[in-house]
């Protein structure tokens, strides 16, 4: 044993381990002989009440994420939304729960379907949908062990990772502080934190989440999605990609159109198309554009639908018969002629540029009166509702350019008989209770001329219906829009229009296409999303089809200011800017978003700013200075010492004699005594430290008394000037 204070090397302790090496060499030390180590235990799985019940609380909030995905319905999830519960209700009574290999066997077989039938019928993404939420009411039903929590965590996150793959709408960010909330819990829990420990660290975690935060919206602004031309996402044709524009979701732009389809339309930022004027547009946006695609003729109260109608058609002196309801188009070139004026001149110059990305359509759109297309391959028809058609669909894209003319939109000048097919096929009306017959007779009195019937139609639904971006239900009819709640998508202003004209007396149709508004100011092109599929009517009149614009043009009427008539309009608008500027951001809404920044931001604007927020920038500068200063004298106060030797350290310290790392109190003590004799009193307060600390009772009034006099002497001797 060697004086610690006195031998400077080790101190004592690591001569003790030199010595004790040196004797391990001298025996068998010498030999290096190998150690079998036992095995270390396993650690227990993590358990406990509180565990379990924040696990039962997570599996909530994951199972209320699966109904964000629109491809699972309401009825399943709610019919075995029950399981959570009575798995809570079982667990805290612990209750009898099924044998283990019944559970077995029901998994079996349920992994046999999804594997066997699920993936093929629903798809892949569904399926595993499905496949999670039978994992979901499993764990809750089934006596998890505590080695299983983990098992449990894991499908909670991957039915978490699903959802947040399948899900578009803005509520998707609450369930994600939702889950990111009950992940850290868990995960504290798991890791055996106390409260209190956890309490402690909640301005840590706080300050690291907004961090989290803020880097991913860095991220998310400076790396946008990207579209390419030519690019074909394979997971589109097994149902994973929904950002990709598919036959089934944009069938609305093809064969038929069913009420309340359009709000899936409008759930997708997807592009389908460019649209770039060839001659100069002028300074500023462009207004914009209605581009068509496919008319329809048939309504059954529910769907639009188009039949197969045969006339003859004529180019110049030459007529021709149409085949199954299409008549071809003969090619002069490149240039792909529709019947129209005799005057037409194949040599005016294209206007219009379009641009398709992949989709399993063959609709040609257009914008108003063409003249002939531009396609250097492959073949055109229109039919009676003027739509015109690709031989086949345009999977890898396609490019062509429009050529105009002068006249109104529509090939009817071209189609022999065309008042037969005007008075058979876009006067029909569906059955219905006499009612709306009624309203169009109403909406019409008084006017004569079909143009003034259709602007009378058109000024009705405007001031008189609420526009709706999603519709409430799939199975809502016309009656129900125009009798009932009163509001829809705009498929339901473009029917009522067109149905309304009929009971009067005037053909009219329904159109589908596009309302392109989003114009790209660096490449100078329309730039035409899924979400902006629109449609209209159009109504014959003064012998021309005229359009009709018969939906809001703001998106929302005020025709009603009831309270949840203005909170569902505010959150269309807040689910509109969602698709748009988050779903569907991508390198031109980022170079967009910097360009309009570095329009705004000016040197006379940033001028104008610093001038306006001086006082209230000065004001908010003292009131910082003075909160810091508060702080700083609160950390000053709580900084002084409290126990004795502390007081007498900062003494010692002024006196010339700080403390050393290695040094005991005492040893400090002991050296200022012998350094200055004036400062003995420590080695007194020292003693009477030692009992205040370590004998676990407070000093007595008189010790007290006793030590307040040592640090009065301790204070004269350091301010009488010793070093």
């Amino acid at each position: 044993m060697t004086p610690e204070g006195g031998v400077d090397y080790g101190k004592g302790l690591l001569h003790l381990d030199k010595a004790l090496r040196f004797l391990a060499l001298m025996g068998e030390g010498r030999t290096a002989r190998p150690s079998e180590a036992p095995p270390l235990p396993r650690p227990p799985a993590p358990d406990s009440p509180a565990l379990r019940r924040v696990m039962f609380a997570g599996a909530a909030v994951v199972y209320a994420a699966l109904f964000l995905i629109d491809e699972i319905g309401f009825k399943p999830l709610l019919a075995l939304a029950p399981a959570l519960p009575l798995g809570w209700v079982l667990y805290e009574r612990g209750s009898w729960r099924l044998p283990r290999l019944v559970w077995e066997l029901v998994s079996a077989a349920v992994l046999l379907y999804i594997l066997a039938l699920d993936w093929r019928f629903s798809g892949v993404a569904v399926a595993n949908v499905h496949l999670v939420l039978y994992l979901l009411v499993n764990r809750a039903l089934n006596d998890v062990k505590a080695e299983d929590l983990p098992q449990w965590f894991l499908i909670l996150f991957l039915g978490f990772f699903l959802s947040s793959g399948l899900t578009l709408t803005p509520w998707y960010f609450l369930a994600f502080l939702l889950y990111a909330a009950f992940a850290g819990v868990w995960l504290s829990l798991a890791a055996g934190l106390e409260f209190r420990a956890r309490r402690e660290w909640l301005p840590g975690l706080g300050a690291g989440a907004a961090a989290v935060l803020a880097l991913a919206a860095a991220l998310f602004i400076l790396s946008p999605r990207r579209d390419s031309f030519r690019h074909i996402n394979p997971f589109t044709a097994m149902g994973i990609d929904k950002l990709q524009p598919k036959a089934e979701t944009v069938a609305g732009l093809g064969d038929g159109v069913t009420l309340g389809w359009y709000g899936e339309l409008k759930r997708s930022s997807s592009r389908m198309m460019r649209v770039r004027p060839l001659l100069p547009t002028g300074p500023g946006t462009p207004p914009p554009l209605y581009v068509r695609g496919a008319a329809f003729d048939e309504f059954d109260g529910r769907r639009w639908s188009k039949g197969k109608v045969d006339f003859t058609y004529r180019y110049g002196e030459s007529r021709y018969a149409t085949a199954s309801g299409r008549a071809w188009t003969p090619r002069h070139g490149e240039a792909l002629k529709f019947p129209g004026p005799a005057a037409s001149d194949l040599a005016a110059p294209p206007t219009l540029e379009f641009i398709y990305y992949p989709v399993n359509l063959t609709v040609l759109f257009t914008v108003g009166a063409v003249d002939s297309v531009v396609l250097p391959a492959g073949a055109v028809s229109f039919d009676h509702t003027d739509s015109a058609y690709l031989a086949s669909p345009y999977t890898r894209g396609l490019r062509y350019s429009l050529v105009p003319r002068q006249g109104e939109p529509g090939f009817q000048e071209g189609i022999l008989g065309y008042e037969r097919i005007l008075k058979d096929r876009f006067l029909k009306v569906p059955s219905s209770d006499g009612r709306t017959a009624a309203l169009a007779a109403k909406v019409t009195a008084g006017a004569k001329t079909a143009e003034e019937k259709a602007a009378a139609v058109e000024s009705y639904l405007l001031r008189s219906y609420d526009y709706s971006t999603f519709s409430s239900s799939k199975h809502k009819t016309l009656e129900d829009f125009l009798f009932k709640d009163r509001k829809g998508n705009c498929e339901f202003f473009a029917t009522a229009a067109a149905v309304l004209l009929r009971h009067a007396g005037v053909p009219a149709r329904l159109v589908t296409g596009f309302l392109a508004s989003e114009w790209n100011e660096y490449g100078r092109f329309y730039d035409v999303r899924q979400g902006q599929a629109h449609a209209w009517a159009e109504a014959y009149a003064g012998g021309r089809w005229i359009t009709l614009e018969p939906t809001p043009a703001s998106g929302f009427s005020a025709a009603r200011d009831a309270f949840f008539s203005r909170l569902e309009r505010m959150m269309n608008a807040v689910e509109l800017k969602w698709y748009r500027y988050v779903i569907g951001y991508d390198s031109y809404s980022q170079r967009n978003t910097f360009f309009q920044l570095s329009q705004a931001v000016t040197r006379e604007r940033v001028r104008a700013w610093a001038g306006a927020a001086a006082r209230p920038m000065g004001g908010v500068l003292l009131a910082t200075g003075l909160v810091l200063l508060v702080a700083r004298l609160k950390k000053g106060l709580r900084s002084r010492p409290t126990t004795l030797y502390g007081r007498a350290a900062v003494l010692l310290e002024k006196a010339g004699i700080p403390r050393e790392p290695h040094m005991t109190p005492l040893e400090h003590a002991l050296k200022a005594r012998s350094a200055h004799p004036g400062l003995g009193p420590a080695v007194d307060l020292v003693d009477l430290h030692y009992w205040e600390r370590y004998s676990g009772r407070p000093l007595g009034s008189e010790d007290a008394g006793r030590a307040e006099e040592l640090i009065g002497r301790l204070e004269k001797a350091a301010a009488s000037g010793l070093s």
